[in-house]
């Protein structure tokens, strides 16, 4: 099906015996002129989000166990807010919301998995650890952007977006994707939103300097023509605006190329790659609110250190 400058294609694929549908999107994107954003700033990097998995499993990178604690000791009480489709944006390896999933299995509960990512690995890798009973159909598109009209496919729909994904991103980055969200939804829908706290700033500051967790924005640099020789990379932290940056700094003059436009970056020039926002509760409260949302649960740890939230219309 081609309309405009959008065409959607849909193809089967196998995994473990089972027959899994995915409707592919190619959007036309406008080209960058003068500035360079990554990870959520531009369409998303299908490389890096494959690169992820590698780094969600090193032992400085708490986020994803953290997360995972919190489903497994309250799954119960999420699966039965879980409507009759799970929506897995930035699924990863599906592991989070297989938790779900299995838990509403054992309590006869009928649950479509739509894993959803820009990645046709990662949804790949999300399908093969789902339990074989459970419906799936993923969906590949960039849900930075507005979410397309027929995403929903039941009455009852539950939306995840875990692992901290909302914070990747400058505040008007997160207010636009709980906006994307809330769009979506209606008034029978959830959406859960996994978050890490601003617990202790340095803390966590220090397990973002871990070189193992860093060291992931090098195949997204080598995607861009830079090699990691051209750059000094660096992990800073501004604990007033409760961020965590992810830096290059340019050590010699580079011209790099972002589809047709050709972007120079001189020596000297520092760039923020990645953006990871820490967040107070009031602040949640705030986003839902502007999104036209609100949040109905919580679910914290006993550190506090992370948090997901179970927002409505």
């Amino acid at each position: 099906m081609i309309k405009g400058d959008s065409a959607q294609y849909r193809f089967d694929k196998t995994i473990q015996g089972q027959t899994i549908t995915f409707p592919v999107e190619f959007i036309k994107e406008n080209g960058i002129k003068d500035k360079i954003y990554v990870m959520c700033e531009i369409p998303a990097n299908v490389v890096l989000a494959e690169k992820f998995l590698e780094v969600a499993k090193a032992e400085a990178f708490e986020i994803t166990d953290a997360e995972k604690k919190i489903i497994r000791e309250n799954a119960d009480e999420i699966a039965a807010l879980t409507g009759e489709e799970l929506l897995d944006f930035g699924c990863g390896d599906g592991t989070k919301a297989g938790i779900i999933l299995e838990t509403a299995k054992d309590r006869d509960m009928t649950t479509k998995y739509r894993p959803v990512d820009i990645s046709p690995r990662i949804i790949f890798e999300a399908s093969a650890r789902t339990p074989k009973e459970i419906t799936i159909e993923g969906r590949i598109l960039d849900f930075s952007k507005p979410l397309p009209k027929d995403l929903k496919t039941t009455d009852k729909s539950t939306f995840a977006l875990f692992g901290s994904t909302l914070g990747n991103g400058n505040a008007r980055y997160q207010e636009e994707l709980m906006k994307n969200f809330a769009g979506a939804m209606q008034e029978k829908d959830n959406l859960l939103v996994g978050v890490q706290l601003n617990y202790d700033f340095e803390t966590i500051l220090k397990k973002y300097q871990d070189p193992e967790v860093s060291s992931f924005a090098e195949p997204m640099l080598r995607n861009l023509g830079i090699e990691k020789e051209d750059v000094e990379l660096y992990v800073s932290g501004d604990k007033e605006e409760q961020t965590i940056q992810l830096n290059i700094k340019m050590l010699k003059d580079k011209e790099i190329s972002i589809e047709k436009n050709k972007v120079n970056l001189p020596k000297g020039k520092v760039i923020n790659l990645i953006v990871s926002h820490k967040y107070e509760i009031p602040e949640m409260e705030h986003l839902a609110e502007i999104a036209g949302l609100k949040i109905k649960k919580s679910f914290l740890n006993p550190e506090s250190s992370y948090g997901i939230f179970v927002l409505e219309k």
